[in-house]
């Protein structure tokens, strides 16, 4: 089928329709198979019914996945997972048993092939699920969903309390697992605690912690008090005893206030906490004992110099009444000698006190740098046993932690909730068909049978078309080798087909139309021929054996013959020729006697003069080498003078080397095709040898055509117009 700018070619499909005619037989074979499929199938198979119900599902708070720390599912996931478990074959084989459909030994098959066929889910939503149930038993379509929602809530109860037995094994072998550790770190850290002397370690830092500090302190307080002493050096003689206690007693009182202790009390260092204990250490440091010159001396030269400044203001008034002599002024000078002297006293119990406790600072700024070594030491060996110390308590912590969860675990799947995680619960058959089965269906199976029928019918000779590489028609050769035919040749009887030795006059005038067949090849030769040419010579041939040459050959040398032209006859197939059984001139004299023996060839008394025949003869060893010698090459010149047309019958092309050299003796070559016999291959080949040596093609000529068929009817009308189907089928 072609669709040119024309539009739809019409004489192209009715062409394709009438290939099919071949295969009429065989497709309405193929076609009464299809229905006779549909109705066995009605016929044997089993009836089956159908029920549609929907189910809802119900969720609850899953206890035991909680305690076993799983996730939660997400809706598509737990769907999946419910759709595998009603569709697996375990569970449907427990429905077959609950509804008593199969014996405890029977298999999953057994119930699909004699009770059950099929079963669908479908997911209507997140709550509900629709199941379609196909059996062959009416009564298991009704029971089947709640016989469905029994089983599964049976497995479910089975799976879940099998859970938690494994479970709480499982957690109870690993209670004591982590006990056993517990204790196990228990008893290490004792015995860290008995082979480290931690606490003692802990005791020696405590009592170190407060050096850096009081090292601190004490050298300010140093700097402090050299500072002073540089201070009252600087004064220098000149400057009043007040000027100087003023100046000690801004430094020093700092010193005193920081203590309110009794005289006689021994004041120790300052206090502070360890950075790894919050417990209040010892305090540490030089000790010094607290004398009374220490706590009031500061204080009391203030009273001195107020009673100083009194008694000189007392003597500055007493002079203006007393001499210096007068017993009253020598008692004032008295007074005021003795509060000098007490100042001056101050004064040097004061600078006594400076030089002291600067010594004693000094001195105690040595022993302390000498302890910290020490410190260090004892620092970095309490951190090394602390950091050991606080591995041991975070594992046994963590075992600790790990023992509450499980327990608690443990007793939240002991005391969970028994209702399972999903519950399945019928809503009743929306869909019901017990009485009429649903299948087979007499249409369905109607519309399948005639489908199948129709499938085979056209697909089979469909198939067997593409498959055969025969020539079939004109039109494939013409197509394959770009040459119009000569013609046709219909399938005849052979005693008709041979009928050769006719009178010229009567098959002329005879309304034949198998030799018109003969006459439109032998118009297609002459139509190519040189005009004015004395003589020609045509060679026929075909690609394999038996495809109808010779009877072409005999019946194209009747056809020039019958135009009043003299004919030659040869047989050059010098190994199976049978020119002589055709035209009936067996005994005669061969061409094989020719040109083994070198006999002169002459025609018997009684032969037609017109239409002469050299039949092969007998069979001589050698005779066909001799086709490519010059013997017969000069034979061909002698008959050239005598004869217009000289016809040669030559062996096949493919498998023969006679064929090939008689080119060089000929004028042009006819190839013969048997219908759907001669493959497209073979055809191909014998073109390609013999258009080697560059001899003209006339054309070739399809055989063996039957033409009592409707497609070659419609095909070679054209050809043959006068043809006798009736002969030519017979």
């Amino acid at each position: 089928m072609t669709i040119g700018r024309k539009g739809f070619d019409w004489t192209t499909v009715f062409s394709l329709v009438l290939g099919y005619e071949k295969y009429l037989r065989l497709m309405l074979l193929l076609f009464c198979v299809g229905i006779l499929a549909g109705l066995s199938a009605f016929v044997f198979k089993k009836g089956v019914y159908m029920s549609r119900s929907t189910l809802r599902i119900a969720g609850y708070i899953n206890t035991g996945a909680i305690a076993s720390g799983e996730r939660s599912e997400s809706g598509f996931r737990k769907m999946r997972y419910l759709l595998a478990q009603l569709g697996s074959r375990n569970m449907s084989l427990e429905i077959g048993r609950e509804m008593d459909v199969v014996g405890p030994e029977d298999s999953w098959e057994d119930l699909r092939n004699s009770v059950i066929p099929s079963v669908n889910y479908q997911v209507l939503d997140s709550n509900h699920l629709q199941i379609e149930v196909f059996s062959y038993d009416p009564s298991v379509v009704t029971k089947y969903p709640d016989a469905l929602v029994a089983t599964y809530d049976k497995w479910r109860l089975e799976q879940r309390q099998d859970y938690r037995e494994k479970a709480l094994k499982r957690y109870l072998t690993e209670l004591d697992e982590v006990r056993g550790n517990i204790d196990k770190y228990l008893k290490e850290r004792l015995e860290y605690q008995k082979n480290t002397d931690i606490a003692q370690t802990k005791v020696q830092l405590d009592q170190l912690s407060t050096v850096p500090v009081d090292i601190t302190r004490t050298v300010y307080r140093i700097e402090e008090l050299q500072n002073l002493k540089d201070a009252l050096e600087r004064m220098g003689p000149e400057a009043s005893d007040i000027e100087k206690l003023s100046l000690l007693e801004s430094v020093l009182a700092n010193n005193e206030s920081r203590s309110s202790d009794q005289i006689g009390r021994v004041v120790m260092g300052g206090n502070k906490k360890t950075a790894v204990n919050t417990t209040p250490q010892r305090p540490t440091g030089p000790t010094i004992i607290v004398e009374p010159n220490m706590v009031e001396g500061l204080s009391s030269w203030r009273e001195t110099e107020k009673n100083y400044r009194e008694l000189e203001q007392e003597y500055e008034v007493a002079g203006g009444t007393y001499l210096a002599e007068h017993p009253i002024m020598q008692e004032l000078r008295r007074r005021m000698d003795e509060a000098k002297r007490k100042l001056d006293y101050e004064l040097e119990v004061a600078e006594s006190k400076l030089d002291v406790e600067l010594q004693t600072a000094r001195t105690r700024l040595a022993e302390m740098k000498a302890k910290m070594p020490k410190y260090y030491e004892a620092n970095s060996e309490f951190d090394a046993k602390l950091l050991d110390y606080e591995l041991i308590e975070q594992a046994k912590t963590a075992w600790s932690s790990a023992y509450d969860k499980l327990w608690e675990d443990v007793n939240v799947l002991s005391l969970g909730n028994s209702r399972l995680d999903t519950e399945l619960e019928p809503l009743g058959i929306t869909a019901l068909k017990n009485e009429v089965p649903v299948s087979p269906n007499k249409k369905s199976l109607a519309i399948m049978g005639t489908g199948l029928g129709l499938g085979l019918a056209f697909g089979l000779p469909f198939l067997l078309l593409k498959l055969n590489t025969s020539v079939r028609r004109m039109e494939d050769l013409e197509s394959m080798l770009g040459v119009r035919g000569l013609g046709v040749v219909p399938i005849t009887d052979p005693s008709v087909l041979e009928q050769v030795n006719r009178e010229p006059s009567t098959g002329s005038t005879l309304p034949n139309g198998l030799l018109e067949c003969f006459r439109m090849i032998r118009s297609g030769i002459i139509l190519q021929l040189p005009e004015n040419q004395q003589s020609s010579v045509v060679m026929i041939t075909s690609a394999r054996p038996s495809e109808g040459k010779t009877t072409l050959a005999a019946n194209l040398a009747w056809a020039f013959n019958a135009m009043g032209e003299k004919t030659l006859l040869v047989d050059c197939d010098l190994r199976r020729g049978r020119v002589h059984a055709v035209v009936g001139c067996e005994g005669r004299l061969g061409l094989s006697q020719i040109l083994g023996e070198g006999l002169d060839f002459e025609m018997p008394e009684d032969s037609s003069v017109d239409f002469d025949v050299i039949p092969r003869g007998k069979i001589l060893l050698g005779a066909t080498e001799k086709l490519n010698g010059d013997y017969f090459a000069s034979l061909v010149r002698q008959w050239r003078t005598k004869y217009k047309r000289i016809i040669f019958d030559c062996p096949p092309v493919l498998g023969l080397s006679e064929t090939a050299f008689l080119q060089k003796n000929c004028d042009g070559y006819v190839l013969v095709s048997k219908a759907e016999k001669t493959s497209k291959k073979d055809i191909y080949e014998a073109c390609r040898i013999l258009a080697a040596y560059e001899t003209p093609f006339y054309g070739f000529v399809l055989n063996a055509v039957d033409l009592s068929k409707w497609s070659n009817m419609y095909d070679y009308d054209y050809y043959s117009p006068y043809i006798d189907y009736q002969m030519a089928s017979s």
